[in-house]
């Protein structure tokens, strides 16, 4: 847990939120971010752990690491950061093009 709030403090400066949210909000954001890191590595290593028995792979061995590695991985890239910057677009309507858009803006 302690190099998830690490990892999470490190990006902080990233963000919009260093610059303008209180010393509240910014920790807030760390805990609430940090709370998020730890259920997503305990789901990814709970459903690792699912598989491993199922297909009767030595507990911690290279295939159930490599299992949460790749299913963490994949939530956070596919799922966390589509529905992110998804979010984003509804947001802001006018910065999204469509495909139609794209088409007739093509000489």
């Amino acid at each position: 847990m302690i190099g998830h709030f690490f990892w999470e403090v490190a990006q902080l400066p990233l963000y919009t939120l260093w610059r303008t949210g209180t010393p509240r909000e910014i920790a807030f954001a760390l805990f609430h971010c940090t709370g998020g890191d730890v259920l997503i590595t305990t789901a990814t290593f709970a459903a690792a752990v699912a598989l491993a028995r199922h297909f009767r792979w030595p507990p911690l061995g290279w295939r159930m690491v490599f299992t949460a590695i790749i299913l963490g991985a994949a939530y956070t890239i596919i799922f966390s950061e589509w529905l992110n910057v998804e979010s984003l677009l509804r947001g802001f309507p006018d910065h999204r093009i469509t495909a139609h858009q794209r088409q007739s803006a093509v000489p």
